[in-house]
């Protein structure tokens, strides 16, 4: 991010100085490039014509700065989630089809948001959205149960191993007793 915030800042003073109409302001907290409106030759002072650019120093930004932005921006991912869901019908909640685009989508915001503030992804406000959206939407999405067997069919199923290994063991040992190799 830096060096893209570097990159644009050499891009306007090579253009100041070129005369092409790009005009860098720059205070303690942002840095803005502008475009002029070159159509303007009354030979007033230039008026924006496009900003094209407007970022929030990384160096003047604390860790609790970005994290409190990070935290009051994940609400917006949240509420496209919502609504991209409130779209899908009560019985297709289940149906990973349906929703994989939606949760897909939510999540990509969530990382987009980190990473263009460089904090961290996954985050504990991440985790707590995704969690209240499981909690919303996938509650009842549980998976069915596996139960054992009856014990008439597990039992032998059990045993049956357990007696034949001992008889091959010995089958084995048996047939290799004379030490020729036998095809």
């Amino acid at each position: 991010m830096i060096a893209f915030i570097a990159s644009v800042m050499r891009f306007c003073r090579s253009s100041i100085v070129a005369g092409s109409g790009a005009v860098l302001k720059k205070d303690s907290y942002f840095v803005t490039a502008e475009l002029i409106n070159p159509v303007n030759d009354s030979g007033e002072k230039g008026q924006p014509y496009v900003s094209a650019y407007q970022a929030t120093s990384l160096l003047n930004r604390t860790k609790e700065d970005i994290e409190n932005w990070y935290s009051s921006q994940v609400v917006n991912c949240w509420n496209g989630f919502s609504q991209l869901m409130n779209h899908i019908a009560s019985r297709d909640l289940c149906n990973w089809e349906m929703i994989s685009r939606p949760y897909s989508i939510f999540q990509q915001c969530l990382e987009e948001l980190a990473d263009e503030e460089g904090y961290y992804y996954p985050n504990k406000y991440a985790e707590i959205y995704i969690k209240m959206g499981h909690k919303t939407y996938f509650s009842n999405c549980t998976s069915q149960y596996l139960i054992d067997p009856p014990d008439d069919i597990l039992l032998p199923i059990i045993f049956a191993p357990i007696c034949i290994i001992p008889f091959l063991v010995t089958l084995v040992v048996w047939k290799s007793k004379n030490g020729k190799p036998q095809i």
